[in-house]
């Protein structure tokens, strides 16, 4: 016969290889590509419709319905892979709030965000077509503050053009005079990051990029041939690509 205490641990042994299953079931599970399929331990909150405008001076919360526009970079749920803090990544519609700074997620058809994640970085892809935007930078400074909310990563290479667009809610009378029309309106903000080192461009312009890069002489011709006008976004990027190539 086996003695009491042998008993018991066997007992707890058997106990405990009973919950494994079940706690199999809530783990995190990953694919080959280490992506997460399943979101089990992730704490979704129900969207907030009702948002403090704190510099409205509203006495109570504006509901989105009450603004004319959209607070969110593109209205569809769009397909994206979600980047961590700990580099964990799952795939998952979403939607990036650009009033709020929020992400909101599309699961089982219905709609929310988490304060349990902290996400780094979230990219949509399409044919021809990918969008990057990354979060929680450490030396992205707006108005003398740190900045968390996601910025919009316009090209690759060691120097990159970061736009960072605050959908604000402005407020103007109505026609009859009686009522407030509340609306989204957009500022614009860029930056370039480079070895680790983020600047704000105040303005779109020449004289405020072109002090960022050294070696005039390299590039000045290809400016001119190319007719880069620097006050256009599409044109400075074109301008970083072209830099970037140099320095390789």
């Amino acid at each position: 016969m086996l003695n009491m205490p042998l008993k018991i641990a066997i007992n707890i042994l058997l106990i405990s290889l009973c919950f494994i299953p079940a706690f199999a079931q809530v783990a995190v599970q990953r694919n080959s590509n280490g992506e997460i399929t399943n979101l089990s331990q992730v704490k979704f909150t129900p969207v907030v419709r009702e948002v403090d405008f704190s510099d409205l001076n509203l006495d109570n919360r504006l509901n989105y319905s009450s603004i004319k526009g959209s607070p969110f970079w593109k209205d569809e749920w769009q397909q994206a892979k979600i980047y961590l803090e700990n580099n964990d990544r799952f795939i998952l519609p979403v939607k990036i709030n650009l009033a709020t700074g929020e992400l909101h997620f599309l699961r089982n058809n219905e709609e929310f965000v988490s304060d349990d994640l902290k996400v780094m970085k979230v990219i949509f892809e399409k044919e021809n077509d990918t969008a990057v935007f990354i979060s929680h930078l450490p030396d992205l400074l707006f108005r003398n503050k740190k900045l968390d909310d996601f910025v919009q990563v316009l090209n690759s290479g060691d120097y990159q053009l970061l736009k960072y667009i605050k959908r604000n809610v402005a407020s103007a009378d109505s026609l009859v005079g009686t009522l407030k029309r509340y609306f989204f309106k957009d500022e614009l903000n860029y930056f370039v990051r480079s070895n680790n080192k983020i600047d704000r461009i105040k303005k779109l312009n020449k004289e405020n990029l072109l002090v960022l890069f050294p070696s005039k002489h390299l590039y000045s011709a290809w400016i001119d041939s190319h007719h880069i006008n620097f006050k256009n976004e599409k044109d400075v990027i074109s301008f970083l690509n072209y830099y970037n190539s140099l320095t390789h």
